[in-house]
């Protein structure tokens, strides 16, 4: 066999070798696209479920916030201070809470429209955070639930069942309310207690939504593997 149709077979065979890389890496191109979109429209879905909690929540919270900010403004006098306060408070945090999930909604419609898997799970991440953030907010709201009933003259005639009963529960839900404040942490998920207390749909959502995507990379490593 001459050199030159050795070279010719070589060539051929070369060719053929090539285009069988080719065909494979547009099979892996394909895959890969599919299972993103897939995954991507799961994730779409289950975040369309959290949008519509987020507008309740929204809806509900403006109307509670402004109420209890309309009350305080109405009934400010020194026998209903600890009621301004504590209402004026909880409208606050209740308003503070409606911004959040405002900016929360915005960044659903952003992972929506996200180009890429990476800028998709920059939005869960963000979610996620701000969810733990507006979550430990909300709970400072707690001791001031344990005092809006009070009222000057009732410590001054009755001063045995506020030292012995209101004071005791205010400061056992104050200290609560500190240690989940500090605690509230992506790094103690894992623990039951916040199992239970993040058992709502809200973050099951957004927990099921980051996995979706982060499926996608394993699926990655699984084709290259292959």
């Amino acid at each position: 066999m001459q050199d030159s149709e050795l070279n010719d077979i070589m060539k051929g065979y070369n060719q053929k070798l090539d285009e069988a890389r080719l065909l494979n890496l547009q099979s892996w191109v394909l895959n890969l696209q599919h299972y993103t979109y897939q995954q991507k429209q799961k994730a779409n879905a289950k975040l369309g479920k959290l949008t519509l909690q987020k507008k309740v929540l929204v809806f509900l919270g403006i109307i509670y916030g402004f109420a209890l900010l309309f009350l305080a403004a109405n009934t400010i006098t020194w026998q209903k201070i600890f009621f301004c306060i504590c209402t004026a408070a909880i409208g606050i945090i209740t308003l503070y809470a409606v911004v959040v999930y405002i900016k929360q909604l915005y960044w659903i419609q952003q992972f929506n429209s996200a180009d890429s898997i990476v800028e998709a799970q920059e939005k869960l991440v963000m979610l996620k955070d701000s969810t733990l953030s507006v979550t430990r907010i909300l709970f400072l709201q707690t001791p001031f639930y344990c005092l809006f009933f009070v009222s000057p003259a009732m410590i001054v005639d009755s001063p045995a069942p506020f030292i012995l009963v209101t004071l005791p529960i205010t400061l056992l839900f104050t200290f609560v309310t500190i240690w989940l404040y500090r605690n509230i942490d992506i790094k103690n998920a894992h623990k039951k207690w916040f199992r239970i207390l993040f058992g709502t749909s809200e973050w099951t959502q957004l927990v099921q939504s980051k996995q979706l995507l982060d499926d996608i990379e394993e699926f990655k490593k699984e084709i290259v593997m292959k």
